[in-house]
């Protein structure tokens, strides 16, 4: 499957700027074409570092353009929508700091993408910048003149002749003046070159059906009302017009006022040529977007360990599609080849040295060689003995050059015909290579009509060189015929002064004979001096023969065929567009190459599925075993729940008993919450919703916390627990991420002191180079190399089955990995069987507290409070009752979100709110958010399920605190005291 890179290194050579792609979810470059080195001196890992420490945009971008660029980031950020993937901003103009500190003008485009869904936002940005600080420059040079031009006649006059002589010599900038009305009162060579049109023929007229369609033509007069009424320059903005002959193209201007004689004023607009930009810019956000698909479907692909048989059968729907695509491609390349009316498409394979074997021939080959595809595929022979003997040597000379190469193979020949006469075949073909066995995919074509009309131009030309020098007489009819014939025709003396042009090539050229005449090609072309067309001239009078070849010309965009013929007076040139045969090869070479490819894709999508399907056949195992252990691991704390609630009931029980059988109910509970707990955090964490959040703590205490139950565990089991602490600082402040830091040790805590029967757990912390070091000792039944690579692996256990002695339910180090990489940090594990294990865990640490979103309020409200329980459970409402019985505050209660706003509303000695976060009818983070609109100092504290870190985050702007379900007796006095004076 093609990657995205190499779309992009396809089309980075033809664009005129550099273009990057950015991952707002990464936070990272993910590519950058080379130009952009080229462009601003820094490569992409030297940004990608700098990012780590700095803003880019800061860094990059002139400070008066900062604000503006961070607007259209957060555009694409939180309002960009389907409506919009794929489709550029509007052009912005910034300055880009250079890496020698200097700063260039640069014209913005930025593209919006998704790979995964548009619920969740922009992923990917395609940024594609153009250098437009020369046209600034002169832009502002102008514009400065302008505005400090003399104001006597006489010195006003020498100005203006200055000045004119300044843009006639401006570089690639065309440049004109209008008056008032849209008159042309000013036509540069630039624009004459850019436009195909002379001045003479433009000034006084205007720019209306000639170089402007009607609707743009009105934009541009509503433009010039524009300048003169505000004073200032208008631009750059991009405009599509058309150039001489009707070809369309686009053009970067800008306008600006420009004082006039009498007290009059005009304006100056100066266009560079953008069409190739516009063209690759086109080619490139295709590209990006067609790789941005395959890399969606890719992703897609990657589905939660829940689904896994699901994903076997979209991968199989997907496997059949893909077959369908390939034989659709097949059967398109099948409706190409059978209209190919003078020539063929071909695939020969090369088996050893010298024997070539036909795998595909189009129907067409019927018609060139008399033989249907199935007879040559059987006897190669059928075409190679159709070849003309003298044509074989060089045939194969190239045909190894290419091979070597692995390059384009193109070669003329003659074929014997089936009544025996003779063609000329132009073969083009590409060299394949498939396992160490070469392909060449190719077309050939039937040139015979071609070859004749070169062999009659020759002819004429040979009779043109021999009676150059004759008569006038004679002159005279030579140039009628030149006239005639459809090629262009040009004739140089030896100085390379042009001395003949036909109309043909004065068309091709966008000039008139006239002007060309009498004028040097290197003077009026120097940018030629060093490509094909220079050398092929060089040789030609050099060796005084012929010379036949064909070149792509930039400044046209279109391909030649040029011969030329030398002389003793210097040399004569036709040129041939094939501009069009050109397309038609590389369409027929494409669709031979996406047939190709869509069998490639159906090959890979196999392998694919067949490493899917043995990866969903292992993860399906691990998850049954992990469903019987879970259910096994939650319904043992239920049944502890369930069994000791209903003993409760018998009212002979004693109160010893009774209190034995509540601290076993409230440790089964805490158990059930562990186990949900982690199926939670582990769903969040493989959906990529669970975030970092840095907090400023004291490491000593966050190590003592550990202290009490792990010594409990240990004594239970007769095994030692052990706590080495070193550290230079007290107190030891760092910076991470508190829960999940805790969560860590917890889990590695408890799986030392459950898999150790005697002996010693030993808990060792340090802080070394800027890095918190936990290590965890135990001499439990160890690990064996061959389990060790699932540890960490989801619904991965050391025990399954029935016999198992240690019970957990295997997400534990799941968790404890995830938020290791989360933290950026690294975990080893050394361990042996009926030895013991060590964990080393390496978590960076910052000495600064970083912001966090959320932060708990904490708000002392003394005297009796009048207090709004928002519930939509009766009985979690008769509970928090309950624990209320000891404080003299007046109770109310709202059944749903909407109720509590009415309460609050109309009741204004509500003091505390205790709000529930999921209810019917209005949910309690929006009855909150309603609430504090109003009353923005009423304290509420959320009571509910959702939180978890990452959910306190989010709801952490409307509440003042939580409190987690289920609700302890001792959780609740800690929170309530900090509100209430009981």
């Amino acid at each position: 499957m093609i990657e995205k890179s190499q779309l992009l290194d396809k089309l980075q050579d033809n664009y005129p700027g550099f273009f990057y792609i950015f991952d707002y979810k990464l936070n990272n470059i993910l590519y950058a074409s080379d130009s952009f080195e080229t462009h601003l001196g820094y490569t992409m890992d030297e940004l990608n570092e700098l990012s780590k420490t700095l803003s880019i945009i800061d860094y990059l971008f002139h400070p008066d353009d900062n604000s503006l660029v961070r607007l259209e980031e957060l555009e694409f950020i939180t309002r960009r929508s389907k409506a919009y993937e794929g489709k550029p901003t509007k052009p912005q103009i910034y300055r880009i700091r250079t890496k020698k500190r200097g700063y260039k003008w640069f014209e913005f485009r930025t593209s919006a993408y998704t790979n995964v869904s548009f619920s969740e936002g922009i992923s990917q940005v395609l940024v594609q910048a153009t250098d437009i600080s020369m046209y600034k420059n002169i832009e502002d040079t102008l514009i400065r003149q302008l505005h400090h031009s003399p104001k006597s006649t006489e010195t006003s006059i020498l100005y203006i002749r200055q000045l004119k002589a300044t843009l006639e010599n401006t570089p690639n900038v065309a440049i004109q003046w209008y008056d008032e009305y849209g008159n042309v009162i000013y036509w540069n060579k630039i624009s004459e070159k850019l436009y195909g049109y002379k001045a003479e023929a433009m000034i006084g007229n205007t720019l209306r059906g000639v170089v402007l369609d009607e609707k743009e033509y009105s934009q541009f007069l509503e433009i010039l009302k524009r300048v003169k009424q505000s004073g200032d320059a208008f631009g750059p903005y991009e405009v599509p017009v058309k150039l001489s002959g009707g070809l369309p193209g686009w053009v970067l201007s800008t306008t600006f006022l420009l004082p006039l004689d009498n007290n009059k004023e005009g304006f100056v607009c100066m266009d560079i040529d953008i069409s190739l930009q516009k063209q690759t810019l086109n080619e490139l956000t295709a590209a990006v977007k067609f790789a941005s698909a395959k890399e969606t479907e890719l992703i897609r692909l990657n589905e939660e360990y829940a689904a896994i048989i699901e994903e076997i059968r979209q991968m199989n729907e997907h496997l059949v599609e893909a077959k369908e695509h390939a034989e659709t491609s097949k059967r398109r390349l099948k409706q190409i080849s059978d209209s190919f009316e003078n020539g063929m498409i071909y695939q020969v394979v090369i088996l050893g040295e010298t024997q070539r074997k036909f795998t595909y021939l189009s129907e067409s080959v019927i018609k060139l060689y008399g033989n249907t595809p199935e007879e040559i595929i059987e006897n190669e022979s059928l075409i190679y003995d159709r070849i003309h003997p003298d044509d074989i040597d060089r045939l194969i000379e190239h045909e190894l050059k290419a091979l070597a190469n692995m390059s384009l193979f193109k070669q003329e020949m003659r074929v014997r015909n089936p009544d025996g006469t003779y063609r000329w075949s132009l073969v083009i073909s590409n060299p394949r290579r498939v396992d160490d066995v070469v392909f060449w995919d190719g077309i050939e074509v039937d040139i015979t009509d071609r070859k004749k009309i070169e062999s009659e131009r020759e002819q004429l030309l040979f009779e043109v060189t021999q009676k150059r020098d004759e008569t006038s007489k004679a002159k005279d009819v030579l140039n009628s015929i030149m006239e005639r014939v459809s090629d262009g025709f040009v004739a140089f003396d030896k100085d390379f002064n042009y001395t003949y042009v036909n109309t043909q090539a004065a068309n091709l050229i966008g000039a008139t004979p006239k002007d060309l005449i009498g004028r040097n090609y290197w003077a009026e072309y120097p940018e030629t001096h060093n490509t094909q067309f220079a050398k092929s001239c060089a040789e030609a009078l050099e060796t005084q023969q012929p010379v036949i070849f064909e070149e792509y010309n930039i400044r046209w965009n279109r391909w030649f065929v040029n011969r030329i013929y030398p002389s003793s007076e210097g040399i004569t040139m036709f040129f041939t567009d094939i501009t069009e045969r050109k397309i038609n090869e590389v369409a027929l070479l494409d669709a031979k190459e996406k047939a190709e490819h869509a069998y490639l894709e159906v090959q890979a999508l196999n392998e694919e599925l067949f490493a899917a399907k043995e990866k969903a056949e292992e993860s399906d195992l691990l998850k049954s075993a992990f469903l019987n252990n879970m259910s096994h691991e939650v319904r043992t704390p239920l049944n502890a729940i369930a069994g000791f609630s209903q003993l409760m009931t018998d009212v002979s029980q004693s109160p010893e008993q009774l209190k034995m059988y509540a601290d076993i109910i409230s440790q089964s509970t805490e158990k059930l919450i562990g186990i949900i707990t982690d199926v939670i955090e582990v769903s969040q964490v493989q959906a990529n919703q669970s975030k970092v959040l840095f907090t400023e703590f004291d490491l000593l205490e966050f190590i003592n916390l550990f202290d009490k139950e792990c010594s409990s565990r240990a004594a239970e089991k007769n095994i030692i627990f052990r706590k080495i602490i070193q550290l230079s600082q007290s107190p030891s402040k760092v910076v991470t991420d508190y829960e999940k830091l805790k969560k860590i040790v917890y889990h590695l805590l408890d799986n030392a002191l459950k898999f150790t029967q005697f002996g010693t757990v030993e808990l060792f912390c340090t802080i070394q180079d800027e890095k918190i070091q936990i290590h965890i000792t135990d001499s439990g039944i160890g690990i064996s190399e061959s389990k060790q690579r699932l540890l960490f692996k989801p619904f991965s256990q050391i025990e399954t089955g029935i016999t198992r002695d240690f019970g957990g339910n295997g997400l534990g180090l799941t968790l404890v990995k995830s938020y290791i990489d989360m933290l950026h940090g690294t975990i080893e594990m050394k361990s042996e069987v009926d030895i013991g294990t060590v964990m080393r865990v390496s978590i960076p640490a910052r000495r600064h507290a970083a912001a966090s979103m959320y932060t708990k309020k904490h708000l002392v409200l003394p005297g009796i409070k009048t207090i709004l329980i928002a519930e939509d459970e009766y009985y979690n409402y008769l509970f928090l009752k309950t624990l209320f019985r000891n404080t003299k505050a007046n109770l109310l209660y709202a059944a749903n979100g909407k109720k509590a706003v009415e309460i609050c509303f109309s009741n204004p000695n509500i003091d505390l709110v205790f709000m529930d976060i999921k209810m019917p009818i209005m949910d309690g983070y929006t009855a909150a958010k309603i609430i504090k609109d109003k009353l923005p100092h009423l304290p509420i504290i959320a009571a509910s399920a959702y939180v978890l870190e990452h959910e306190k985050e989010a709801f952490g702007d409307m509440f003042d605190d939580f409190l987690l379900k289920p609700i302890s007796e001792s959780d609740f006095n800690n929170k309530i005291l900090k509100y209430i004076i009981v």
